[in-house]
């Protein structure tokens, strides 16, 4: 592998930033992850954004699978019903106990809208005490996610299994970015400026950002009631190379 595609060279930037700089399973390279039991979310509320398809919509029918009463949202309702009669059928189909126990809530959320995400909010708190895993799938920009993060920590708290998890859906190419910049107002500033910006390089910083904020909340909560993880959701089927997953993944994964 060239020096232009290992994780290594992200090392100028997080030593400057010491909660970036981890050499355990929590920190920002890439992990191979193995399949776990999903048995324990039975009957547990698990949200996941960004579910009417695509990687969203597989790990709802996992969980539907398992009996997990699970909230969904979608940028529209008519979009989010059609995905739930699709988990629905697919719970059914597996072999569950019948669609009559598979709980599908949606829940309309736009992450290009500040109205979208305050009505989210006043919707999550009027009809969910607590939530037990949150799968934040639905990735338009890094502060978009991190607000609905902060939306969800008071239900996750509240949680009366603990801990409950939060899951920041980023991807491996956070480990190819090469931020130049030591400080994240620098960053940020580059970040802003229309002159400098180059797709692929910009995505690459802005899941790096993700896997960051995975980590500062999981120092700032703790472990003891939310534990907080960033995760890839791995190479497509159909990209020309082989097909593996990986995750960086928290404590009590």
């Amino acid at each position: 592998m060239s020096s232009s595609s290992s994780s290594l060279h992200i090392l100028p930037f997080t030593l400057n930033n010491p909660v970036a700089f981890s050499l355990d399973p929590d920190g920002p390279f890439p992990v191979l992850f193995r399949g776990i039991d999903l048995s324990a979310f039975t009957g547990k509320t698990v949200l996941i954004t960004g579910a009417t398809g695509g990687c969203g919509m597989e790990c709802a029918k996992v969980f539907a699978r398992v009996g997990a009463r699970l909230v969904v949202t979608a940028r529209s309702k008519e979009k989010g019903d059609i995905a739930a009669r699709e988990i629905i059928h697919d719970a059914v189909k597996a072999g569950g106990d019948g669609g009559e126990v598979v709980d599908v809530d949606v829940l309309e959320l736009d992450l290009g809208s500040w109205e979208s995400l305050r009505r989210f909010k006043e919707e999550l708190e009027g009809r969910y005490e607590h939530l037990y895993l949150v799968i934040l799938n639905a990735r338009v920009n890094v502060l978009s996610t991190l607000l609905t993060s902060l939306i969800t920590i008071p239900p996750l708290k509240a949680s009366p299994s603990s801990p409950s998890r939060l899951i920041l859906i980023s991807s491996e190419a956070h480990a190819w970015s090469h931020p130049r910049q030591s400080t994240f107002p620098l960053l940020l500033k580059t970040l802003n400026d229309e002159a400098l910006y180059m797709p692929y390089k910009r995505y690459q910083v802005s899941k790096l950002l993700l896997v960051l904020c995975a980590q500062e909340l999981a120092q700032r909560l703790g472990s003891e009631k939310v534990l907080v993880a960033s995760a890839s959701s791995g190479v497509h089927a159909e990209w020309p190379v082989p097909r593996v997953q990986f995750e960086v993944v928290g404590e009590g994964h």
